[in-house]
């Protein structure tokens, strides 16, 4: 007999960590959604130890809160929060479960608002979604466009494909997603089995990278989150008809390309970061890393220090600026710039040609992301003829509509000494 308690408790020890985030508390007696999510709850802990988050937690959930903890849900409610307050206490307990290797959502609301910012903060763990009759309703309005051409304008396609799978209360449902929008789909009641079959994390497959630098070697820090399919060695600075020449000739099986302009200092992740970023956004022409303004005066930690305390602060923090700095390096998807006919080589500004590709980017579909944890520095670059550049894209932009040359005439006003 103590054989046998042995082996059940070291069962239970082993159990994977299940972090699930909900809308509210659910209860067996409400509505369809939440007789969905009270199912996967309870399926899931029965081979797993659940963490469940609720977004909102109504007055009446005691008795429910009580029906799931007896199942083995452990609930981390809290009487009123915002939408902010949920994303922190999200990120809180994945730092404090190092054993954490699965996070779900239920229902498409919750996916929408926490999916990706989880994603990029907990790039390493696996991720899921268990949509209800309603959910894929919604999304079956979407279905011509995630089929067609317009695929890229299609966000809620874009977060299933940050799932590692995506459980349905119907496998007609599954079905509809698998065919539709390409998810790993299948039905809600193999969904126990399912994510025991998911393990840990791999750190995934190595993306293809070209490498355009003035080195001949490829930078350091690849390992792991690319590797460097072809190295282009240019001079210093910007060549735009250089790199439009590398990337309109180069292999269609590379589809990422680092153009590095000059020398700068990272943070130890740079790479795994802005790979992250490439890949919750598959819609991202652009992917940038944050510039960060170093003082030397007095006594300061190294350089290093900060970049990584830099890093910390900002983990999991991702925008999407209008105006793009000129930034000692940037990841480009291939497709997109290729699409948008790449750089316009009438600017001799590396940050108007940047801002150029990237509003010519978001007019074909896609997306300009800064990758917030993904930290560099570099010594500010000589100083071109900035007028004329602001000019030209000011003026470029005008025929296009007067909300984007307001936007534009705002941010470079703001960015005046």
């Amino acid at each position: 007999m103590k054989t046998k308690n042995a082996s059940v408790k070291q069962t239970a020890r082993d159990r994977k960590q299940v972090l699930i985030l909900v809308p509210s508390i659910p209860s067996p007696r409400s509505a369809r959604r939440e007789k969905t999510a009270y199912e996967a709850l309870t399926l899931v802990a029965a081979g797993h130890e659940v963490l469940c988050l609720p977004e909102d937690k109504p007055l009446s959930a005691k008795l429910d809160e009580a029906a799931l903890a007896s199942r083995g849900v452990a609930i981390y409610a809290f009487p009123s929060v915002t939408r902010a307050d949920v994303s922190g206490r999200l990120k809180t307990l994945i730092t404090a479960n190092p054993g954490l290797e699965l996070i779900g959502f239920v229902g498409l609301e919750a996916m929408r608002r926490h999916l990706v910012d989880a994603r990029l903060f907990a790039s390493a763990k696996r991720f899921f979604a268990v949509l209800g009759r309603e959910d894929v309703a919604a999304l079956g309005g979407k279905a011509g466009a995630a089929a067609g051409e317009a695929r890229f304008r299609d966000a809620d396609k874009n977060l299933l494909s940050c799932c590692d799978a995506v459980f349905c209360e119907h496998a007609a449902d599954a079905e509809f997603l698998k065919r539709v929008f390409g998810a790993d789909a299948r039905g809600l009641a193999s969904i126990s089995g399912a994510l025991a079959k998911l393990g840990a994390a791999p750190g995934g497959k190595p993306v293809k990278l070209g490498v355009i630098s003035p080195s001949a070697r490829p930078p350091a820090g690849l390992q792991g989150a690319f590797a460097a399919a072809r190295q282009a060695a240019l001079g210093k600075g910007l060549d735009l008809a250089a790199v439009n020449k590398l990337l309109f000739e180069a292999s269609p099986d590379i589809p990422a390309w680092a153009v590095i302009s000059r020398p700068y200092s990272a943070c130890g992740a740079l790479w795994l970061r802005l790979k992250s970023a490439y890949q919750t956004f598959p819609n991202a022409g652009l992917v940038l890393p944050s510039p960060a303004v170093l003082k030397s005066a007095g006594a300061r930690p190294p350089a290093g220090v900060i970049l990584e305390a830099a890093s910390l602060n900002r983990q999991g923090m991702h925008s999407e600026p209008l105006l793009v700095d000129d930034l000692p390096l940037v990841l480009v998807r291939a497709e997109a710039f290729r699409r948008v006919g790449g750089f316009d080589t009438r600017f001799s500004s590396a940050s108007c040609a940047w801002t150029d590709l990237g509003l010519r980017m978001r007019q074909a579909g896609f997306r300009v992301i800064t990758a917030e944890d993904a930290v560099v520095s570099s010594r500010p670059p000589a100083a071109a003829p900035g007028d004329l550049n602001i000019d030209l894209l000011v003026h470029k932009w005008c025929a296009d509509g007067l909300s984007i040359m307001e936007l534009l005439v705002f941010e470079l006003g703001g960015r005046q000494p």
